[in-house]
C-alpha cells in the first residue's frame, strides 16, 4: 500500500508538472497575441493618420468643382420649389351649397400658398447667390481669367439656361455681372451675351446687358481716370521715382484701358442685341428696343467717345424701327412703327 501511494503522488506531480507548462505556453501565445494585437493597432493608426492627411489636403480644382456642384443642386431645388403643384387642388368642395364658399376657401389658401412659397424661395436664393460668391473669392492665383472662362463659367450658363425659369435666369446673371471681377467679364464677354437670346421671354434682357454695360463702362472710367492722375502726376516731377506702387497701379490701369478699347465691346453688345430682336421677333415692344439702343448709344458714349460711325449704327436702328421698318440690321425681323 505504501507503494500504491507512492505512485499516486508521483503521478499527481507530473501531471501538475504538464499544467504548468500547459499554463505557460498559453500564456507565452497570449504575449505574441497582445504584441501582434499592439503592432495591427500601429499600423491601422498609421494607415487612418495617413487618409486623414490625404483627404484634408484639397486642391482649388476640388473647391471649384464642390461649389458648382453645389450650385446646381441648389439651383434646381430653388426651381423645383416654384413649379410644386398648389395645395388648392385638394380644398375644392362637391356640395353645390357650399360652392361659393369653398371657391373663396381655395383662393385663400392659394393667396397663402404662393406667399409662403414666395418667402422660401428668396431664402433658398440666397445660398444659390453664395455659391457664386464663393467662387468669386478663391484664390486668384488659381483661378484665372482662362479657368473661369473655360470651366466656371459656361458651366454656370448651361445651368442657367436649361432651368428655364424667369426668376431664376434674371436672378443668376445678374449675380455673374455683379460678383465677379472686370478683368473676367471682359475676357469672356462674347461668352456671356451668346446666352442672353436663349433666356426666356419673361427675362428682361435690357436690364442684363444695361448692368453689363455699366460695369464695363464704369471700370474704363476708373482706368482712365487713374492713368490720368498718373499723367499729371508725372508731368508735374518728371525726376521723382519714388511712387513705385503708383506707377504700378497706374500701369495697371492703363493695360485696363488698352484691353476695353481692344475688346470692341460695343460690335460684341450689338451682336446680342440684334440676336435678341431676331429672337423675339416682332413681339417685342417698340419701347424694348429704344431702351435698348439707348444703352447701347450711352456705353459708346463713355467708352469710345471718338468713334461717331457706332453712335450713327444706333441711331440709325432707331429709326429704322419708327419709321416702320425692322430692328434688325439684316432686315431679318418686321418691326412696328409706333402708334
Amino acid at each position: 500500500s505504501c507503494g500504491d501511494d507512492g505512485d499516486e503522488e508521483e503521478k499527481k506531480v507530473g501531471e501538475e508538472g504538464k499544467e504548468g507548462e500547459t499554463k505557460n505556453a498559453s500564456c507565452g501565445d497570449g504575449g505574441d497575441r497582445e504584441t501582434d494585437t499592439s503592432a495591427a493597432a500601429g499600423a491601422s493608426g498609421a494607415t487612418a493618420e495617413d487618409t486623414a492627411q490625404s483627404s484634408s489636403s484639397g486642391s482649388v480644382a476640388d473647391s471649384i468643382c464642390f461649389l458648382l456642384t453645389n450650385f446646381t443642386e441648389m439651383n434646381k431645388l430653388w426651381v423645383r420649389i416654384q413649379h410644386m403643384p398648389s395645395a388648392s387642388g385638394v380644398i375644392g368642395g362637391t356640395a353645390s351649397s357650399h360652392h361659393h364658399h369653398r371657391r373663396g376657401n381655395d383662393r385663400q389658401a392659394q393667396k397663402e400658398m404662393r406667399k409662403r412659397r414666395e418667402r422660401e424661395r428668396n431664402e433658398l436664393r440666397l445660398l444659390v447667390g453664395t455659391n457664386l460668391v464663393r467662387l468669386s473669392q478663391l484664390d486668384d492665383r488659381y483661378v484665372t481669367s482662362e479657368m473661369y472662362g473655360e470651366i466656371i463659367l459656361p458651366h454656370i450658363l448651361e445651368q442657367i439656361v436649361a432651368c428655364r425659369d424667369p426668376l431664376a435666369q434674371a436672378y443668376l446673371m445678374d449675380c455673374i455681372i455683379q460678383v465677379f471681377p472686370d478683368e473676367f467679364h471682359l475676357a469672356t464677354l462674347e461668352t456671356f451675351l451668346g446666352v442672353c437670346p436663349k433666356l426666356r421671354e419673361k427675362v428682361n434682357i435690357r436690364t442684363i446687358v444695361g448692368s453689363m454695360m455699366d460695369r464695363l463702362s464704369n471700370y474704363f472710367d476708373d482706368a482712365r481716370l487713374v492713368q490720368s492722375d498718373a499723367a499729371d502726376a508725372n508731368g508735374e516731377t518728371p525726376g521723382d521715382e519714388g511712387g513705385d506702387g503708383g506707377d504700378g497701379s497706374a500701369a495697371s490701369r492703363q493695360a485696363a484701358v488698352a484691353a476695353i478699347t481692344e475688346v470692341d465691346a460695343f460690335h460684341m453688345f450689338d451682336r446680342c442685341i440684334q440676336r435678341v430682336y431676331t429672337a423675339k421677333g416682332s413681339s417685342m415692344p417698340p419701347k424694348e428696343v429704344i431702351r435698348l439702343q439707348t444703352a447701347l448709344l450711352n456705353f459708346s458714349l463713355k467708352v469710345y467717345p471718338d468713334k461717331m460711325g457706332q453712335i450713327s449704327e444706333c441711331l440709325g436702328v432707331c429709326a429704322k424701327y419708327l419709321g416702320g421698318g425692322s430692328a434688325d440690321k439684316d432686315g431679318a425681323v418686321a418691326g412696328g412703327a409706333l402708334a
